[in-house]
């Protein structure tokens, strides 16, 4: 039988949900304004309001104006805080950023190391 693992933050969140709550969780002292992270979360118009709404209503997320623009941040005061910021750096916070940042280069590195040659970034 073939391994057909996956990653605790697939098997919990979708990825629109863990790369919204991964930016908010990941950063709780700062806000974001929607577009800026429906633009870093990747993620469509849509499915990003359909989140942000689902996290503002349940008390996760709060949400202030500032202009004419609605601005999300983590809920430093909703009752599961602390493990949901753990949940969101223990599977999809820095680990995954810099996972997925650093594959690339260590593949290069890697095949450059057994051919000889130096590595170019």
């Amino acid at each position: 039988m073939k391994d057909q693992s996956i990653s605790l933050s697939d098997a919990l969140f979708s990825k629109v949900q863990a790369r919204v709550l991964g930016l908010l969780f990941g950063n709780p002292d700062r806000s974001f304004y929607a577009n800026e992270l429906f633009r870093l979360a990747g993620s469509g118009t849509g499915a990003g309001v359909r989140e942000l709404a689902k996290l503002s209503a349940s008390g996760l997320v709060t949400v202030h104006k500032i202009g004419n623009q609605k601005h999300y941040q983590a809920n430093r005061e909703a009752p599961i805080f602390e493990e949901l910021r753990g949940i969101v750096l223990k599977t999809f916070g820095m680990a995954d950023v810099l996972r997925h940042g650093l594959l690339p280069v260590v593949d290069k590195f890697l095949l450059r190391s057994f051919t000889g040659q130096l590595p170019r970034f």
